[in-house]
């Protein structure tokens, strides 16, 4: 255990820790192999006191201990910056439709059969839905999976309420579909859009409605995810 000991501090004839070299010190006086304190340098044996030795160890350890922190610290961050973290809705309020079906925990799943169904009412803005989150600290994506039944003319918006200017800004939008639809769609500024640790996405059409137009949206959640956006149909208008 000794000898691995000064092995392991002592062999760059270097004292870890200490700007003290080996070939420095005094010659040993009556040196004793067994002797902790006992080095030989160039056949020649050298004394390193008790203290000297004690203080090296301490400050050599405490350098390994914070290098070793420092490390665990960088693999935090790694594995902080590799993680997905999803909000689902808390609740929907529906401003106006002519009708709507489901809840939040419609939103939370793909292809459950549960899915939030909105008609169209008839006259100005005739869907104005607005989907509310709690708890969020951070985003950087909206997605949503959804089927729009109306004219080609007919266009539905997907909003973010940014609560600093009071504006909703357009994030995304979409006209008549054939088939369900994925939109991943990427947030830059998502603190933007943060009002204490609440976020509101709108889904809005602002044409004059037709009542046998329908929108189903089988998913709506917000993502912090490791690298902003890519993936999805959509038309880039986050800000």
């Amino acid at each position: 255990m000794k000898k691995i000991l000064f092995i392991l501090f002592l062999i760059p004839t270097l004292i870890y820790g200490q700007d003290i070299r080996i070939v420095d010190l005094d010659a040993a006086t009556d040196p004793d192999p067994d002797d902790i304190t006992y080095w030989e340098e160039d056949g020649v044996a050298k004394n390193i006191t008790k203290e000297l030795l004690q203080e090296t160890v301490t400050d050599s350890l405490a350098e390994h201990i914070i290098l070793i922190n420092d490390n665990i610290t960088d693999i935090e961050n790694l594995q902080e910056l590799a993680t997905t973290i999803t909000y689902n809705a808390n609740w929907v309020n529906d401003v106006n439709s002519d009708g709507i079906t489901g809840d939040a925990s419609a939103l939370t799943t793909v292809g459950d059969n549960d899915t939030l169904q909105i008609e169209e009412a008839t006259g100005a803005t005739p869907i104005d839905t607005r989907v509310s989150f709690k708890n969020v600290t951070e985003f950087n994506n909206v997605q949503i999976v959804e089927r729009y039944q109306g004219g080609a003319g007919h266009e539905m918006h997907v909003e973010l309420y940014n609560p600093t200017t009071t504006a909703w800004v357009v994030i995304d939008a979409f006209s008549d579909q054939d088939n369900e639809t994925f939109l991943n769609i990427p947030i830059i500024n998502g603190a933007d859009y943060i009002d204490g640790d609440s976020v509101i996405v709108r889904l809005e059409h602002e044409n004059n409605g037709i009542a046998s137009h329908y929108l189903w949206v089988d998913y709506l959640v917000l993502k912090k995810t490791p690298e902003m956006g890519g993936g999805g149909v959509s038309s880039h208008y986050a800000l």
